[in-house]
C-alpha cells in the first residue's frame, strides 16, 4: 500500500544543528552522519493536491538518476548528458530562485520539485508556476531536493543541511549565471568567512572541485 503524504506544519519542525555545530536557521538533517550511513533510495507514489500542486503517481526518476546512494549529485550523470554545472554558496533564497526561473524561461510555467528525507521514498511535486513553486519548496527545505524548470534545461540540486547548492543544465543556461572565475573567488571567500570548522570548510572546498563542470 502506498504511503500517504505527510502534512507537516513548518512551525512544528525542530531546528537541527549540523555535526560541526553550525545552526543553519532552517530545519536540516545531519549531513555527515546521514551521508555515511549510505541508505538506498526507494521510490514511491504520492497523493494529489488540486489547489497548488500536482503530486505525481510516477517514480521520481530524476532524483534517482542524478543522486547516488548517499544522496550526492553524480558528476557522471551531468557529463553523460552534456550538462554544465556551477556550485553557488549558501542556501538558495527566494530572489535567486526567481532569477533562475527567469533564466530558464518565461514565467507562468511549471516547476517540478523532487524531494525526500534521507532514507525515505522520494516524492515529486509539480507547481503550476514559479511563485507557487517557491512556497512549496520552502516546505521541504529540510529535505534533499532537485528542482527542474520545465521550460528550460535547468535544474538545481539542494542537498539537505548543506551551505551550497548546484545549478546544472545546458551550457547556454549555465553561462548566464556569470563568470566562473568570479564565482570561484566568491565561493572561496564565502568558505573562508564562514563559521564552520576546518572539516566543514574542507567539505565545501571539495564540493566546489567536484561540481564545477
Amino acid at each position: 500500500m502506498a504511503e500517504a503524504p505527510r502534512c507537516v506544519n513548518q512551525a512544528d519542525r525542530p531546528k537541527t544543528l549540523r555535526a560541526d555545530g553550525y545552526e543553519l536557521g532552517l530545519p536540516c538533517t545531519n549531513h555527515i552522519r546521514n551521508r555515511l550511513k549510505g541508505f538506498g533510495t526507494v521510490c514511491g507514489s504520492c497523493a494529489t493536491n488540486p489547489v497548488k500542486n500536482v503530486w505525481c503517481n510516477t517514480l521520481a526518476t530524476l532524483f534517482d538518476d542524478a543522486l547516488d546512494e548517499k544522496r550526492l549529485l553524480r558528476p557522471a550523470f551531468l557529463l553523460a548528458r552534456g550538462f554544465k554545472a556551477q556550485i553557488l554558496p549558501d542556501v538558495l533564497d527566494r530572489a535567486a530562485f526567481l532569477v533562475l526561473a527567469g533564466i530558464a524561461g518565461s514565467p507562468g510555467r511549471s516547476v517540478s520539485i523532487f524531494h525526500a528525507e534521507f532514507g525515505k521514498r522520494p516524492e515529486k511535486t509539480t507547481s503550476i508556476e514559479p511563485v507557487r513553486a517557491w512556497d512549496d519548496l520552502f516546505q521541504v527545505f529540510h529535505e534533499d531536493v532537485i528542482l527542474e524548470f520545465s521550460f528550460g534545461p535547468l535544474c538545481v540540486w539542494l542537498p539537505a543541511g548543506e551551505r551550497f547548492h548546484v545549478v546544472f543544465g545546458s551550457k547556454e543556461m549555465i553561462d548566464q549565471l556569470g563568470n566562473m572565475r568570479d564565482q570561484a573567488g566568491s565561493f572561496s571567500a564565502f568558505v573562508d568567512a564562514s563559521h564552520l570548522t576546518e572539516k566543514g570548510k574542507q567539505f565545501l572546498r571539495e564540493a566546489y572541485k567536484r561540481y564545477t563542470i
